[in-house]
């Protein structure tokens, strides 16, 4: 192979992978602006570093309390092992 056709093949590869983000990222618009249509959407802001969260509100999938940007809890309720241990909480390690 010269290093034309390989500059060329990079080029295509390139092109059609930004053809395929730009469907896939309209595919995930129609599909959030469904679910806030049907209702089955939920909005969240982070308690910690302001970022709304959204999370689809189906059957089988799990809705998570944790930030996916500064991994803390979305509401703040979240307590260190040191307050839990103040408060006399105590887990057992086995679980």
């Amino acid at each position: 192979m010269k290093d034309d056709d390989v500059q060329m093949f990079m080029r295509e590869t390139v092109n059609i992978i930004q053809h395929m983000s730009i469907d896939i990222v309209k595919l995930q618009s129609m599909m959030y602006n469904l679910l806030i249509d049907i209702d089955k959407m939920d909005r969240v802001s982070c308690h910690s570093c302001g970022e709304e969260i959204m999370r689809p509100l189906l059957p089988n999938i799990p809705v998570e309390d944790m930030c996916p940007m500064c991994g803390s809890d979305l509401f703040g309720k979240s307590q260190t092992s040191f307050e839990d241990w103040d408060n006399g909480v105590v887990s057992d390690e086995s679980e």
